[in-house]
């Protein structure tokens, strides 16, 4: 504290003031007190801080609760000073608890009463920042994804032609690098409050079949063989491809490879091809099935009497179909035309034909429909459908069959739980008890099976039975088929439980119209018939370029 005494020796052009117990004295270039106070310089400014009588302080946290500051202000002459205990007891009023530092308010405290100087922002708690996590992640040098897109030739035109739907790697080619996740570390505020760290993704290192890493180089994953290098389940695979030099038929029979296969001719009718990677038919496809677990690619047609059918879990890729059908999760691609035929793809169908794109037969697809033209100038019935998944009713059929055929084993075992009651000679007491405890069982099963986790609840249920079980006048080998028959009864509720559950869910996924579009690029003719999310729209008219999509209420508009 100073009273008429120099505040500074500095010139006026280095510092400034406002406050009328501060004067500049010119003849000797200082600046005077004219008052008393606690002299406080902040931002090139001088101020006296009046204080009355007592030592003040004030305690100041950051926004993130990780740091408290304080300002002190040493009492006048004559009274006295701060105490720990002071600012220990205001800290322990605002709950400030962790990363107090005691050593530095002791010394703050002194400091200000020895030279009668106020001090601000002194820190004295200290939380401990989170250190967020880091994930683990997979660099590939190969393509996760086909794009399935055609190259542009050098006069602008989309070679469909050269579509390469395999990729190949060579021996020994780098195909990954694994980078491991770090661990994240808590923090705690200077309330003791946990601060939670973003805990980081975890993955396995992506090695699949015939793959492998170097002994010094344990995160990078290479290629054993040469092959065609696909992603199935996390993990990098390489499968050799399997090539046929002419044609799929009576000299070659029926094909089923686990990797890709390349056909250098035809797929004749009557054969079957089954392909656990991709496939690559260089001539045409005609009444044959054929099923792949990747990607499709035909360098010419699929036509036929109406009984070949490609069953793709990856994209399609054709020249042209005639009378045929396609089933495809990924994305269906015709160059030219469709004509009476079926396809269906869980994704997007794009038919490219000029003069005639889609003419006749049903065309579903998820997401999207895009072509230059639907039907013709003869009318012939086309329909065009979006939103809509063409798996689910297949799935909820087969889901449907299985709720029944459970149902009727949990009616076979109930009758047995009976049988055994009749030969145990329960009474109606003890009858109702059992089924009451079982039904309980079963509710439970349920509950502690949705969230995973077990019940103290159900522990005790199958204690209960036990002892029920034990009073009945039942032998030792009936009392165990009882026990297991329970069991069943409850294992056979929860499996109906979890399949009406898939039910639900499948029926409520069957339309998708969130982003269910058609797009028609030149003309869709008189006969066609739109449907999206069920609403029909059908066309009585020539429609030219036009976008199709369901409106807010909940018609097919055009724009």
């Amino acid at each position: 504290m100073i009273s008429n005494n120099d505040v500074s020796s500095g010139t006026a052009e280095n510092f400034s003031y406002e406050d009328d117990n501060i004067e500049y004295d010119s003849s000797i270039q200082s600046y005077q007190s004219v008052g008393e106070g606690i002299p406080i310089f902040e931002e090139g400014k001088f101020q006296l801080y009046q204080i009355e009588n007592e030592a003040e302080f004030n305690i100041k946290i950051s926004e993130d609760k990780l740091k408290a500051l304080i300002d002190v202000y040493p009492p006048r002459k004559g009274f006295e000073k701060l105490h720990i205990e002071d600012i220990m007891g205001e800290l322990k009023l605002l709950k400030i608890s962790n990363g107090i530092d005691k050593h530095n308010i002791e010394l703050i405290i002194e400091s200000s009463v020895e030279n009668s100087m106020a001090k601000l922002d002194i820190l004295i708690a200290r939380g401990t920042d989170k250190s967020d996590g880091v994930d683990a992640r997979i660099d590939y040098s190969i393509k996760t994804k086909i794009d399935f897109k055609p190259q542009t030739s050098d006069d602008g035109r989309l070679d469909f032609y050269n579509i390469n739907t395999i990729q190949s790697v060579k021996q020994d080619q780098i195909l990954a690098k694994y980078i491991h996740h770090i661990d994240g570390k808590d923090g705690k505020n200077i309330y003791g409050e946990a601060i939670n760290a973003y805990k980081p993704i975890k993955l396995n290192k992506p090695s699949g079949a015939n793959t492998y890493f170097k002994e010094n180089d344990p995160n990078t994953v290479y290629a054993k063989e040469s092959g065609s290098v696909f992603i199935s389940g996390g993990k990098i695979n390489i499968s050799k491809v399997f090539n046929i030099p002419e044609n799929v038929d009576f000299s070659t029979g029926n094909i089923e490879f686990n990797g890709s296969v390349q056909i250098k001719g035809d797929i004749l009718s009557g054969f079957v091809v089954n392909v656990g990677g991709n496939l690559e038919v260089g001539g045409c496809i005609e009444d044959a099935k054929v099923k792949c677990e990747g990607n499709i690619s035909v360098k010419h047609g699929f036509t036929g009497k109406g009984d070949g059918v490609i069953k793709s879990d990856g994209d399609v890729h054709v020249k042209f179909v005639n009378n045929q059908t396609i089933f495809a999760k990924g994305v269906i691609l015709i160059e030219k035309e469709a004509v009476n035929s079926k396809l269906y793809s869980k994704n997007e169908i794009h038919v490219n034909g000029s003069r005639v794109s889609i003419a006749g037969g049903y065309v579903i697809a998820k997401n999207k429909v895009e072509v230059d033209t639907i039907g013709n100038e003869y009318k012939v019935p086309t329909v065009v459908e979006v939103g809509y998944d063409y798996e689910n009713p297949v799935n909820i059929e087969k889901l449907k069959e299985k709720i029944n055929e459970l149902k009727s084993q949990f009616i076979i075992f109930t009758k047995e739980i009976f049988k055994l009651q009749t030969i145990g000679r329960l009474n109606t007491q003890m009858k109702s008890s059992l089924k009451l405890l079982i039904e309980n069982k079963i509710n439970y099963s349920k509950i502690y099976s949705a969230i995973s986790d077990t019940s103290n609840e159900l522990n005790s249920i199958n204690e209960t039975i036990n002892k029920a079980i034990a009073l009945t006048n039942l032998d030792d080998a009936n009392k165990k088929k009882l026990k297991m028959l329970i069991d069943k009864v409850t294992e056979i509720s929860l499996e109906t439980f979890k399949k009406q559950s898939e039910l639900k869910k499948l029926k409520d996924e069957i339309y998708n119209p969130s982003k269910a579009i058609i797009i028609v690029k030149k003309t869709i003719y008189p006969g066609s018939v739109l449907m999206i999310n069920k609403v029909k729209k059908i066309i009585d008219k020539e429609i030219i370029n036009k976008r199709f999509l369901l409106s807010a209420e909940n018609e097919i508009i055009s724009v």
